[in-house]
């Protein structure tokens, strides 16, 4: 077989099993917390949601204290 025979069958095996499709388009859509959720996306699509920041304590609970306080020492 000749070298320019072999490259040809290569060629026509290349063809073959390259992708016949066009890659989808990833997207991602953010928006924050209180806005509509985007509509109309795919299924490669992301939808990223900002929540805004959360009170760790709520209102109305105590202050923490410290939890050791200051205490004589028995042994002096």
């Amino acid at each position: 077989m000749s070298l320019a025979r072999e490259i040809e069958t290569l060629k026509k095996r290349a063809n073959r099993v390259l992708i016949s499709e066009t890659p989808p388009v990833l997207g991602l859509h953010v928006y924050e917390e209180g806005e509509p959720t985007p509509r109309g996306l795919t299924r490669w699509d992301i939808a990223l949601r900002i929540e805004q920041k959360q009170d760790y304590y709520p209102v109305g609970l105590p202050i923490l204290q410290d939890p050791f306080p200051e205490e004589e020492n028995p042994l002096e």
